[in-house]
């Protein structure tokens, strides 16, 4: 009210200004590294707030991060990247069947309707290895659940994830991994920076083989360079789960 009131008296009614305003946001600074928080849902994700609800929080060295969310892209002006930063094959997870998890509507760039049901598990932290197991159901109209587990060894730094899909038929499985820095191919081993992505031992058969996509990242809003995506993609038979292996080479 006080801002409407303002406004009348700088512009007489009949003089108000009709064009929205439009505000850029040039840069934003963290307050530190930014890193992985596991949250219970609908409360926040800042890594100092909410102590309470707060599970873990393991920080990232900014100039070291190899997977890394792609970031914002474009809100208005260019669609078709706003729905490739939002899209599900632009993030660290699973495309079943080539599908959204969530409906992306065209005509709201701002909104995305939750409707994968997504919840925790469960976690522990025990022998030192941190443990989180999530699951959703944004795939259950094609009759699939998908749920991950991600296993932290505090000793090593290693990452084990596991995805276990749910369900019955043959169908089409993209595990995506966007990646920062120079990454290789090499056979079965995936190289960026000073980590390496592999298939876990007992996915041999599965038939998912790796490759390396074009992809973009956006480090800033308004700002995209180019950027590579490592996915294992392939058609496999249900029930089955995939894994993984993500270690520190140095």
């Amino acid at each position: 009210e006080g801002a409407r009131a303002h406004a009348r008296r700088q512009w007489p009614a009949r003089q108000l200004p009709r064009q929205p305003l439009e505000v850029r946001i040039l840069d934003i600074r963290l307050r530190q590294d930014w890193g992985y928080n596991v949250i219970r849902p609908l409360v926040g994700t800042l890594p100092d707030d909410f102590h309470e609800t707060r599970l873990l929080n393991i920080p990232l060295d900014k100039k070291r991060m190899v997977v890394v969310d792609p970031g914002t892209g474009l809100y208005l002006g260019r669609p078709a990247w706003r729905e490739r930063f939002r899209g599900v094959a632009a993030h660290a997870t699973v495309c079943v069947d080539g599908l959204e998890p969530s409906e992306l509507p065209t005509t709201r760039p701002f909104a995305l309707p939750d409707n994968t049901r997504a919840r925790i598990v469960s976690v522990d932290d025990r022998g030192g290895v941190w443990r989180c197991v999530a699951e959703h159901t944004g795939y259950l109209r094609t009759g699939v659940r998908v749920r991950r587990e991600v296993r932290f060894e505090r000793a090593t730094g290693d990452i084990d994830i596991l995805d276990a899909l749910e369900g019955s038929g043959v169908h089409r499985v993209d595990v995506s991994f966007p990646l920062t820095g120079t990454v290789t191919l090499d056979g079965a081993t995936v190289s960026a920076g000073d980590v390496t992505l592999r298939a876990g031992s007992a996915d041999a058969d599965k038939g998912l083989a790796w490759r390396l996509d074009q992809g973009a990242a956006s480090p800033r809003y308004g700002m995209i360079e180019p950027a590579t995506v490592a996915r294992r993609v392939g058609r496999v038979a249900l029930p089955v789960t995939l894994v993984t292996h993500i270690a520190r080479t140095r």
